[in-house]
């Protein structure tokens, strides 16, 4: 039955996109699709007629019901997975047919979110969608649960590219070890981006201030200087939105003033200050070694922030509450021993949750922290968090969501008030 409904939808989608031919561009890879796809919309939006996949739209239902229903709200489970319920399966139809009869008002450009959590679902979207622009926006150690082994998802994501029209352009992240090969070998046009200036887009740290974190953005047509808060994760979808924009011509400073007030989503490195100038940063929704390392080195930039004529130390002790990281596959204990060891030079007090805290605690303490700088929570339960917590703290909560670590950062608030 559900094969049925997925090919009746999918049926109608193709029949709209032939009679519209809107622009698609295809956003995939393991960290930051989300935060990308939307830095792209802000981007966009003014310029075009655009629409994105809402949510967590980005399965092969999700996809090609935003196509045919650009309101579409996906049901989420408590994983943060997707689902179509009866009642929207038949608005759907609904909202595809009204679509085949109406002459006009369709998006000029679709962004659509692609997941690849199992073999073969990159090409299933292939054969809906032919990509005028296609982005890869990382490749790393997440979503290895179904797959063999790093190779095979690695293959996974790259097969975007297969999808691309004649003439289409491929957005790659340069710094990513995992693509390096492919960038010097496909034969599609490409721009990179990311940190190192050897990308044809890529960022550059010009200060910290109390209000967040200034860069200079530097394109193919010209630098610009930009302020985001603490967030250095959202940079590298700026630095995706601007490419996606140049390509479809919108001057470089249109698209700056519209990623001026760009910043984290819901449960993304969201930062609140508390009573007692406690700093804290919400960063429950998702997590993987890559994203883990991210958010600690944007922890470190908000604990470095100086007052004018305070001491030369940084004023804010670093605190990591960390939890698990899942769909890892094979490679579960090794990546949290990994961030175990990133953790090193990066806190001043970890609070570990769980069996894969402990993973964590026991590689950090290994590599350099003391046993007085860890603190072991064998699960969230009735634990008081912020009787860990002192004045002026910068404090960093995350871990994947199914570990409900939102609930830590949420009674913090509440102990601690705003």
């Amino acid at each position: 039955m559900k094969i049925f409904a997925l090919n009746l939808l999918v049926g109608l989608a193709r029949r709209i996109l032939v009679k519209f031919q809107p622009r698609i561009i295809g956003v995939t890879g393991s960290v930051g699709k989300t935060t990308t796809k939307e830095a792209i919309y802000t981007a966009l939006r003014g310029s075009f007629r655009v629409a994105r996949s809402l949510k967590n739209a980005n399965t092969e239902w999700g996809a090609t019901a935003t196509i045919l229903d650009q309101n579409f709200h996906p049901q989420v489970d408590g994983l943060g997975r997707a689902k179509i319920t009866p009642g929207q399966m038949v608005r759907l139809v609904w909202q595809g047919c009204r679509w085949l009869m109406r002459k006009g008002g369709y998006p000029e450009i679709l962004i659509l979110e692609l997941a690849a959590d199992r073999p073969g679902d990159i090409k299933f979207f292939n054969r809906l969608l032919q990509y005028n622009i296609a982005v890869i926006t990382n490749i790393g150690q997440v979503h290895l649960e179904f797959y063999k082994d790093q190779t095979e998802l690695t293959a996974e994501k790259l097969a975007l590219a297969d999808g691309l029209k004649t003439g289409g352009l491929l957005v790659l992240n340069g710094d990513n070890d995992l693509m390096r090969d492919f960038v010097e070998t496909t034969s599609s046009r490409k721009v990179t981006f990311g940190w190192e200036d050897t990308n044809n887009y890529f960022a550059s740290l010009q200060d910290i201030t109390t209000e967040g974190l200034r860069f200079e953005v530097h394109t193919p047509k010209g630098d610009e200087v930009m302020a985001f808060g603490f967030g250095r994760q959202v940079v590298p979808a700026v630095l995706v939105g601007l490419a996606v924009g140049q390509e479809l011509g919108i001057p470089l400073q249109v698209m700056t003033g519209r990623l001026a007030s760009f910043g984290s989503l819901t449960g993304r490195f969201e930062i609140e200050y508390l009573n007692r100038g406690i700093m804290l940063v919400n960063d429950a929704y998702n997590a993987n070694p890559d994203s883990m390392k991210s958010a600690l080195t944007s922890l470190q930039d908000i604990a470095s922030i100086r007052d004018e004529q305070g001491p030369p130390s940084p004023r804010r002790r670093r605190v990591a509450i960390l939890g698990g990281m899942r769909e890892l596959g094979s490679a579960h204990d090794s990546a949290h021993r990994e961030v175990g060891r990133f953790l090193r030079d990066k806190v001043d007090l970890l609070i570990a949750i769980g069996e894969d805290g402990m993973l964590m605690a026991e590689a950090a303490q290994t590599s350099g922290l003391t046993e007085n700088q860890i603190i072991l929570v064998p699960e969230i339960g009735q634990v008081d968090f912020s009787k860990f917590l002192q004045d002026n703290d910068a404090v960093l909560v995350k871990a994947s969501r199914s570990f409900g670590l939102d609930k830590v950062a949420q009674l913090i608030k509440q102990r601690i008030g705003k």
